[in-house]
């Protein structure tokens, strides 16, 4: 006995294609909690000193925390890597933490691209 299917049952497929890599630093964007990008942006309006902003991770973390997002949603999910973002949006975007037997604080450089 055939069954009659009305056009509700019939669930369309959505095609999937893969993911580019001219597409992954928006794909990233659009992952991070707005919070997380308010938060650099605000150190680095406070940080600019004309050519460059220097924003200390811990403080950035610190902001971020203040917005409700835990430290630890933070590392677990890689919301601190948004280097690529800022460069896609005009920046040059350093990162330097410290190295074995180094001690300091780890840090994000911002400058505009020339």
């Amino acid at each position: 006995m055939h069954e009659t299917m009305f056009p509700e049952d019939i669930v369309m497929k959505k095609k999937v294609l893969p993911l580019k890599p001219k597409d992954v630093v928006d794909k990233k964007a659009e992952d991070i909690p707005p919070e997380v990008i308010e938060a650099f942006n605000e150190m680095i309006a406070k940080e600019w000193d004309g050519g460059s902003a220097r924003v200390v991770q811990k403080d950035v973390i610190k902001k971020i925390v203040e917005k409700g997002i835990s430290r630890d949603e933070i590392f677990k999910n890689n919301w601190l890597d948004v280097e690529e973002i800022y460069r896609k949006n005009g920046w040059d975007v350093e990162y330097d933490k410290p190295g074995y037997c180094e001690n300091y604080d780890a840090f994000f450089v911002f400058s505009e691209k020339e």
